[in-house]
């Protein structure tokens, strides 16, 4: 546990990791408030020791807490867009997954629901065997938009092309380059995105 800010310089991206990802969904699903100093602290630290994949969750925390805050619509996305060029330079599948959650809690503010299911179902596209807690967690978020709103999803969401039966992980990981490509618009992203989902392809045939 963090107490202090004096803490803050003594911590590696592990434990800088675990705080920012408790925190965040703490602040989620508890509404327990996230000390912003403590936060934007960890974020200079993470930069200062190179950590672009912590870096790039702080990025992703502090634009839903500003975006609570008051900070307008297109200065929270431009911090996702930032957070989401580290996350895919760095290779951070955590880093991906919370930018792409994130994201879609935002458009769910916004009450883009569309959109923001089409972000939290590639978030949950990202598998990290050591993270299942989270993947129940966004799931749950999931479903709380998918009860409050099921008539505007069935105006403008198409039926998914991935089925929760798949068992098959290779084929499951195809799906989700189809998906990824369906709903990523930058290309860099894009394509580093895909040759991270082909790797788990190739590691379904091991």
């Amino acid at each position: 546990m963090i107490k202090s800010l004096q803490n803050v310089n003594t911590l590696n991206s592990d434990e800088m990791t675990e705080f920012l990802v408790s925190s965040f969904f703490e602040y989620i699903f508890e509404d327990k408030p996230i000390n912003s100093k403590l936060l934007t602290s960890i974020h200079k630290h993470a930069i200062a020791i190179k950590e672009f994949g912590v870096v790039s969750v702080a990025m992703s925390v502090i634009s839903v807490v500003n975006y609570r805050k008051g900070a307008r619509y297109y200065q929270t996305i431009n911090l996702l867009n930032d957070s989401k060029y580290l996350a895919n330079s760095s290779n951070c599948l955590l880093a991906q997954k919370l930018n792409l959650f994130a994201s879609g809690l935002i458009e769910y503010y916004e009450q883009n629901i569309c959109a923001s299911i089409n972000f939290i179902k590639s978030s949950l596209c990202i598998k990290i065997p050591t993270r299942n807690q989270i993947d129940n967690l966004i799931n749950q978020f999931k479903n709380k938009i998918e009860i409050e709103n099921p008539q505007k999803l069935k105006q403008v969401t198409s039926p998914s092309f991935i089925s929760d039966d798949i068992k098959d992980d290779a084929l499951f990981a195809l799906l989700q380059v189809g998906r990824t490509i369906a709903v990523e618009t930058n290309i860099d992203s894009l394509l580093t995105i895909i040759a991270q989902q082909i790797q788990q392809i190739g590691r379904a045939h091991v």
